[in-house]
């Protein structure tokens, strides 16, 4: 969402970023009017608590208020609201008060299909996926039927039963920041990290974004065995500040554990070779890549 608001900055607009607070610094360092939701983006995947979807859309419901109160204050007079699908069903309630359009902008595939129910409507009972069902704004259910534009920024390719035509629904590929951008935000590639990422054979890359992780030791321990018995080296990217503390046992000649660092420039060191920046550009853009 930052770099989309970035982009659209750019190009001349004003842009508001409602953010959860461990993220507020993104849009601050990109030059974006930032509005605090009051809620770590941590607390929504943490292990010990959300192993499963349900606990996770129960933790949002609790934090209701404080959420909406965030988004108020962040979409004063707007002419457009764009939000994610974490805050889809909310950014839906406050499009219709305020009568202007909106856009969805969905990472990854949650749409259900004939071949693939929706996972969330299957397992979640109804109250949690629409709290204000009982209210009389609309039910986020009927944005589906509402012909809203809804970006696909995932690649076409990694989800072919989602490839339809719609013309509300094209699929536009990743979004990615700028070199300069990863500057500012401090997602560099170190020199230690790069001098030893060219001090043997390519290692194999592990990525976990915010995955949640219950037992992060055991499973540093399990890539650091798996590398000492193939003889590979291994780089774990991950967003978890859970991560920082975790690894100092780790032999660093054969595993290093990266948060902020730019893949643009971190996946062409990695295995498997094929994956040239050549390579991973066009499968950002939604474009065929053939990896051997």
């Amino acid at each position: 969402m930052a770099a989309l608001g970035a982009e659209l900055a750019v190009r001349g607009h004003t842009v508001t970023l409602v953010a959860p607070v461990d993220l507020v610094d993104f849009g601050v360092a990109l030059g974006l009017r930032t509005v605090p939701i009051g809620i770590k983006a941590e607390a929504l995947v943490d292990p010990a608590k959300h192993q499963n979807s349900r606990p996770t859309i129960e933790y949002r419901l609790s934090v209701a208020n404080q959420l909406q109160s965030a988004l108020v204050r962040g979409t004063r007079n707007p002419d457009l609201i764009v939000t994610s699908q974490l805050g889809e069903a909310e950014a839906a309630y406050l499009a219709e008060v305020r009568a202007v359009p909106l856009i969805l902008l969905r990472r990854s595939p949650g749409r259900g299909i004939r071949r693939f129910p929706s996972l969330r409507r299957r397992y979640c009972p109804n109250t949690a996926l629409d709290p204000f069902r009982g209210a009389t704004l609309p039910r986020s259910s009927r944005l589906s039927r509402s012909g809203r534009l809804e970006l696909r920024a995932y690649s076409r390719h990694l989800a072919p039963d989602h490839a339809g035509r719609a013309p509300s629904r094209p699929p536009i590929g990743s979004i990615s920041l700028s070199r300069e951008q990863r500057r500012l935000l401090g997602e560099d590639l170190p020199g230690a990290l790069r001098d030893w990422l060219g001090a043997g054979v390519a290692p194999v890359y592990f990525g976990l974004d915010g995955m949640p992780v219950r037992d992060v030791p055991a499973m540093l321990a399990t890539v650091e065995a798996a590398t000492r018995r193939l003889g590979v080296r291994a780089v774990v990217g991950t967003r978890s500040s859970r991560f920082d503390v975790d690894t100092a046992g780790l032999d660093p000649s054969l595993v290093r554990v990266v948060r902020r660092v730019d893949h643009d420039q971190l996946l062409p060191c990695a295995w498997p070779p094929s994956i040239t920046a050549a390579r991973v550009r066009p499968l950002r853009r939604s474009g065929p890549v053939f990896l051997r």
